[in-house]
């Protein structure tokens, strides 16, 4: 398994997880993960791993969680924390982890102008994903945010790998995507699109408007009023082609 924080912690390639199993040291390597090959000063550690509430004894608790990590790191680690002048780095190469090549693959698929190529990128990146943000951890403010930002970005590609796969004539599968995703995340506005754009493609238009005025329903219940949507545009699509 490719190490990374795109669900549970996989750190298994990194250190032995028999011996890492303290929440905290988990956390710190974590932190240090998401990280990659930066120096992460010393306060934002001890901010992430104690809050505003750090123990009298904090430096030199940090200093044995970092020990033990160094201590059970695996032969043949692809990545090893080192001391810096600030703080602590685990000094790995990015692309070796999940997140990172998460990003690096729905970036090239923003960019490329095929729909079918587009299309696979988004789906190798999507298929990264074994589950929420490092959901094993108790992750402090920084890893929250991380998760926050990642977890946009896996929206976000979800609905572009969606539109690619709209734009090469698979409307089937866009039909059966678009729900399971709905399932997660019922208001993403751009799933829905594709949703109902793909059900009129299909020949389904009197379905792509009951699926419209539900997410309208729905929309009002969850936020209330609100100005036009993209489903708006997509459903007085459908209407002047009936």
């Amino acid at each position: 398994m490719r190490p990374g924080v795109l669900g549970p912690l996989a750190g298994d390639r990194l250190v032995d997880p028999v011996a890492v199993r303290a929440p905290k040291q988990r956390l710190l390597l974590a932190l240090l993960m998401v990280e990659a090959d930066r120096s992460v000063p010393t306060d934002l550690l001890v901010d992430e791993l104690w809050g505003g509430d750090p123990p009298v004894s904090w430096a030199t608790t940090l200093q044995t969680y970092v020990y033990q990590l160094r201590r059970h790191t695996r032969d043949g680690s692809p990545g090893h924390i080192r001391t810096t002048r600030s703080g602590y780095r685990l000094e790995i190469d990015p692309a070796l982890l999940d997140w990172h090549q998460f990003e690096c693959l729905i970036e090239v698929a923003a960019r490329t102008s095929c729909s079918t190529r587009a299309a696979a990128g988004y789906r190798s990146a999507l298929a990264l994903w074994r589950g929420p943000v490092l959901s094993d951890v108790d992750r402090g403010p920084r890893l929250l945010a991380v998760a926050g930002r990642l977890d946009t970005a896996r929206r976000a590609a979800q609905a572009a790998h969606l539109a690619a796969l709209h734009d090469t004539g698979r409307f089937t599968d866009v039909i059966t995507e678009a729900r399971a995703v709905l399932v997660d995340d019922p208001l993403d506005t751009d799933v829905h699109v594709c949703l109902i754009r793909s059900l009129a493609a299909r020949g389904r238009r009197h379905d792509a408007i009951r699926h419209a005025r539900h997410f309208h329903r729905r929309l009002r219940e969850h936020v209330g009023p609100t100005g036009p949507t993209a489903v708006d545009h997509a459903y007085l699509e459908i209407l002047r082609e009936l």
